[in-house]
C-alpha cells in the first residue's frame, strides 16, 4: 500500500471521502489504526486510567499538557495555524470568521475534505500531539487520541475559563464547552 492510499483510507475513516466538511469538537486531526480504540490506546500508554466512573487524564501527562498549552493561550490564530502545520503538514490550515471567533479550517491535501477547529481545540489538540510525543502512544496513532483527551479537559484551552458540561436540548447529546470564549471541546 502506498503513502497515498494510507492518507485515502485515514481520510475515509475520518467521513472525508466524499470531500465534506467535519466541524465540531468531534473533529480531530486524524484518526486510529482501525483494530484500536484510542481510549485503549491511551490507557495501554499510562496517558489516562481507569476509575470508578469513566477515565482520568495521568497527573503527569495532565501536567506536561497543560503546561504545553500555554504559550498558544497569547498566540494568533495564524500562529496556532502553524502549530497545526507542524502536525499535519500534509495538510493546508487556513483561519476564517465564524461567528466572530476564528475557526481553523484544515483542508486534507489528498481528498479535499476539511476539518473546522474552535481555537481552543486547535491549541488543545496541538499541544496534546506535541506532549503524546513523549509517551508510547505511536506516531501514527497520536492524531485519533484527540478528541478523546479533550474529553478530560477542565478549564478552557485559550481562555483558561472552568468548562461547563450542558445538554443539546436539539439532540440531548452532552456537550462540553467554555461559558466565556463559547468554545465546544466535546460532545457526546
Amino acid at each position: 500500500m502506498t503513502l497515498r492510499d494510507s492518507v485515502r483510507r485515514l481520510a475515509t475513516r475520518l467521513g472525508l471521502g466524499s470531500g465534506g466538511v467535519r466541524a465540531g469538537p468531534e473533529a480531530v486531526l486524524g484518526t486510529v489504526a482501525e483494530d484500536d480504540s484510542p481510549t485503549e490506546t491511551l490507557v495501554d500508554a499510562g496517558v489516562i486510567r481507569p476509575v470508578a466512573d469513566g477515565y482520568v487524564l495521568a497527573d503527569e501527562f495532565e501536567n506536561r499538557w497543560l503546561d504545553s498549552m500555554a504559550p498558544f493561550r497569547e498566540a494568533t490564530a495564524e500562529q496556532i495555524a502553524d502549530g497545526i502545520r507542524g502536525v499535519r503538514p500534509d495538510a493546508t490550515v487556513g483561519v476564517e470568521d465564524r461567528d466572530g471567533r476564528p475557526t481553523l479550517v484544515v483542508a486534507d491535501g489528498w481528498d479535499g475534505g476539511t476539518l473546522e477547529l474552535s481555537r481552543a481545540a486547535a491549541i488543545a489538540d496541538v499541544a496534546a500531539v506535541n506532549t503524546l510525543a513523549g509517551s508510547d502512544v505511536a506516531p501514527t496513532d497520536r492524531l485519533a487520541c484527540l478528541s478523546v483527551l479533550r474529553r478530560h479537559l477542565g478549564e478552557c484551552p485559550d481562555c483558561g475559563t472552568v468548562l461547563v458540561e450542558e445538554t443539546d436540548v436539539d439532540d440531548g447529546s452532552t456537550v462540553v464547552a467554555c461559558p466565556d470564549c463559547r468554545a465546544e471541546l466535546s460532545r457526546s
